[in-house]
């Protein structure tokens, strides 16, 4: 009995370690990036900093005036690429918010493939570029207006997200 609680003190430990957060893998770098950026942990400094900051390499987060809403993504297996390791991502994007204003696409959904570029710094993988607006989910983008909706007053930029705010639930109500 002894012996076991040594070795679960042991195998935790490891586990818990530095050195078991170093062997993640830059594929599971990339999928928990989309997963973080999907719902929405790059909206807010505080997100940003427990779940995204220790999976890239720039050290803020821009203020972005645009939110690109997407509907799914799809991330092919890192290859190796001159520059490090190189990971493309499929997005079937919906459209985007504008300060708010929704803006959807013509074709919608529409594909958008972005390369990522991850290199090792301090042992762990980390996406380097792009440095692109975040991918939110429908859910995640009805979530942020109604936030913002609460929060102004004004008539106009209310009446503005309340729209917005519409459009979108239309759209998550159709099934997207």
């Amino acid at each position: 009995m002894r012996l076991l609680v040594v070795v679960l003190v042991l195998f935790c430990s490891v586990v818990s370690s530095p050195a078991a957060e170093t062997a993640v893998t830059a594929d599971q770098v990339v999928n928990r990036f989309l997963q973080r950026d999907l719902i929405g942990s790059r909206l807010t400094p505080e997100e940003w900093k427990t779940n995204i900051a220790t999976l890239v390499g720039w050290k803020t987060e821009p203020d972005w005036a645009v939110l690109v809403v997407v509907e799914s993504y799809r991330a092919k297996p890192v290859q190796r690429a001159p520059d490090g390791l190189r990971a493309v991502v499929e997005y079937r994007v919906l459209g985007e918010l504008l300060d708010g204003q929704w803006i959807p696409r013509k074709k919608s959904p529409e594909l958008q493939r972005v390369n990522f570029l991850l290199d090792r710094q301090d042992g762990r993988w980390q996406v380097k570029r792009p440095v692109q607006p975040p991918h939110i989910s429908l859910a995640t983008a009805i979530r942020q207006l109604e936030a913002a909706a609460g929060e102004f007053q004004q008539a106009g930029r209310q009446a503005m997200l309340q729209q917005s705010l519409q459009q979108l639930r239309t759209l998550r109500d159709a099934g997207s």
